[in-house]
C-alpha cells in the first residue's frame, strides 16, 4: 500500500467515523426510524465497496486513484461495517424502548379513561383505586390528570354523602309524621331533632315541615285544654310548641300565650276581688302584683288600675306603722342602743305602700351620724376600691359586680380592724349575704322616678356600714 493510498483509506475512515456519529445524532435527537434507514444503507454500501469490484473500481475511477486490492477495501469498509452495525442496533434497540413507551401510555390513557367512567358512575373508590395502581408509572402529564380525577372524587364523594344525609333527614322527617298522625308527639319530636343533627345534612325543607306539624297539633291539644278550662295543661302543651327546634309558623303559639296569659290575669284578678270584699287589700295586692308579672298578657288595663287604687288605700296604714317604727328607733337611739335603732329602721323600709321612705332613711343618716362605729365602718375615701358608689348604679349592676364591691368593702373594713373574726373567717360567704341585704335596702320602685327621688342620694358604703352594725358583723 503506497502513502496515496493509506491517505485514502484513512480519508474513508474518517468519513466512516463522521457518518456512524451523524447517525449517532439522527438516532438520539430526531427518529429512531431514520437512524436505522441510513444506517442499514451505510453498512450495505460498505459491505458493496469492499465485496463487488466493479463498485470498487468505479469509485476509484471517480477518485482518480488507483484501483484498490481487497485488501485495502476491507481495511476501509470494515470500520464502517462495525459502525453501522452499532447504529443499527442502537437505533433498532430505541424502536423497541419506544414501542414499549408508547403500549405502557396507551395502557395508562386506557386506565384513566375507566377512572373517569368510574367517576360518572359515581364509584369513587373504583376510581381512587385505578389511580393508585398506574400513579408510578405516570409522567408529568399524567400525574395531573391522576390529581384531577382525585379532586373530583373527592368532590363527588362529599356530594355522595351529603346525599346520603339529606336522604337520612328526609327519612327520619318522615317516620316523625307518622308519630305525628299517632299523636306521639314526643317521639315525633324526637326524629325532627335527629333528622336536625344528622351530620353532612344541608336539605332541611322536610324537618321543617314536621317541625310545624308538631307546632300546629301542640297547639290544637292546647286550645283542647283552654276549652276545658285547663290553664296549666294548656300552658305546657303551648311552652313545648314553642320549644319545637326549627318551627317557623308560631304565630299561632303566641297568641294562645297571651290568651292562656289573660285568663290567668283575669282568674287573678277575681281572686283579688275577692280579697277586696273581704278587706283583705294585702292579699288583693299581691295577687295583682302576680298578675302583672304574667309574660304575654295584653289585658292588664283593669289591674295596673286596681293596683294603684289598692296601693294608695294601704298607703296610710303603711305609713301609719313607719311612724310607730321611727319612734321605736329613736327612744332607742336616746337610749344608746344604736344597733337595735338602726335594724329597726331597716325593717321601716321594708314596708310595703309607705310613701314614707325619705324621712326613714334621713332618720338613719342622722343615728348614723350619731354612731361612730358605723361612721368609722365607711371606706369612701382616697384609698377606698369600692366598684359601685352610688344606690342607683346598684340597682343596674351586675352580680358579679355587687359580689365584687361587698366583698371589696368587707376586707377593708377587716384591714381596719373593725370587722369580727367570724366574718374575717368566711369574707366570700358573707359578702353575698351582704349583697342580698343591700339589695333589699334599694329594692327598685316600680315608678322611675320616684325610684330617682329615693335613691338618688344613697351611697353604698353607708348603706354597708349600718346593715354591717345592725347584723352585729363590726367589732
Amino acid at each position: 500500500m503506497n502513502m496515496d493510498q493509506r491517505k485514502i483509506g484513512w480519508k474513508m475512515i474518517a468519513i466512516a467515523l463522521a457518518a456512524a456519529i451523524l447517525m449517532t445524532f439522527l438516532f438520539a435527537i430526531f427518529n429512531p426510524w431514520l437512524a436505522l434507514l441510513s444506517g442499514t444503507t451505510l453498512v450495505a454500501g460498505s459491505v458493496a465497496f469492499a465485496t463487488w469490484p466493479l463498485v470498487s473500481e468505479q469509485f476509484a475511477r471517480l477518485r482518480a486513484l488507483p484501483y484498490p486490492t481487497l485488501q485495502h477495501r476491507l481495511f476501509i469498509a470494515v470500520p464502517i461495517v462495525l459502525f453501522g452495525i452499532v447504529v443499527v442496533t442502537l437505533a433498532q434497540s430505541q424502536i423497541r424502548a419506544n414501542r414499549q413507551a408508547a403500549k405502557v401510555r396507551a395502557e395508562l390513557a386506557s386506565e384513566i379513561d375507566k377512572a373517569e367512567i368510574a367517576l360518572q358512575r359515581e364509584l369513587v373508590d373504583e376510581a381512587l383505586r385505578i389511580c393508585a395502581g398506574i400513579e408510578s408509572k405516570a409522567n408529568a402529564d399524567e400525574k395531573a390528570q391522576l390529581a384531577n380525577i382525585r379532586d373530583r372524587a373527592k368532590d363527588i364523594s362529599v356530594a355522595i354523602r351529603k346525599k346520603a344525609a339529606n336522604a337520612k333527614a328526609v327519612e327520619l322527617a318522615a317516620v316523625g309524621r307518622h308519630f305525628v298522625v299517632r299523636k306521639e308527639l314526643d317521639k315525633a319530636q324526637s326524629n325532627l331533632e335527629a333528622a336536625l343533627n344528622v351530620p353532612m345534612a344541608t336539605q332541611f325543607e322536610e324537618a321543617t315541615k314536621l317541625a310545624n306539624l308538631i307546632v300546629a297539633e301542640r297547639i290544637k291539644m292546647a286550645n283542647e285544654s283552654l276549652v276545658a278550662e285547663d290553664l296549666v295543661t294548656a300552658k305546657k302543651h303551648v311552652d313545648k310548641a314553642m320549644r319545637v327546634p326549627s318551627a317557623t309558623e308560631l304565630a299561632q303559639a303566641r297568641r294562645v300565650i297571651a290568651k292562656i296569659s289573660n285568663r290567668e290575669v283575669a282568674k287573678l284578678l277575681a281572686e283579688a276581688r275577692e280579697s277586696l270584699k273581704m278587706t283583705n287589700r294585702e292579699d288583693a295586692y299581691a295577687k295583682l302584683e302576680k298578675a302583672l308579672s304574667i309574660p304575654g298578657a295584653t289585658e292588664t288595663g283593669e289591674a295596673k288600675q286596681m293596683l294603684v287604687t289598692i296601693s294608695e288605700e294601704l298607703k296610710p296604714k303603711a305609713n301609719a306603722r313607719v311612724s310607730e317604727l321611727m319612734d321605736v328607733a329613736e327612744r332607742l337611739a336616746a337610749d344608746g342602743k344604736f344597733d337595735e335603732a338602726i335594724r329597726t329602721l331597716i325593717g321601716a323600709l321594708s314596708v310595703p305602700h309607705s310613701s314614707e321612705r325619705e324621712k326613714v332613711e334621713l332618720k338613719i343618716q342622722l343615728i348614723h351620724a350619731q354612731r361612730p362605729t358605723v361612721a368609722s365602718l365607711s371606706t369612701q375615701d382616697e384609698d377606698s376600691v369600692t366598684h359601685i358608689e352610688s344606690a342607683l348604679d346598684w340597682q343596674d349592676a351586675s352580680r358579679t359586680e355587687k359580689i365584687a364591691t361587698a366583698t371589696s368593702f368587707l376586707v377593708e373594713v377587716n384591714q381596719r380592724g373593725k370587722l369580727s373574726s367570724r366574718i374575717a373567717n368566711d369574707i366570700d360567704s358573707y359578702a353575698k349575704e351582704l349583697v342580698k341585704q343591700i339589695d333589699l335596702a334599694f329594692k327598685r320602685e316600680r315608678n322611675p322616678k320616684r325610684n330617682r327621688e329615693l335613691f338618688s342620694h344613697q351611697k353604698v358604703d353607708e348603706t354597708a356600714a349600718i346593715l354591717i352594725v345592725s347584723m352585729g358583723w363590726n367589732k
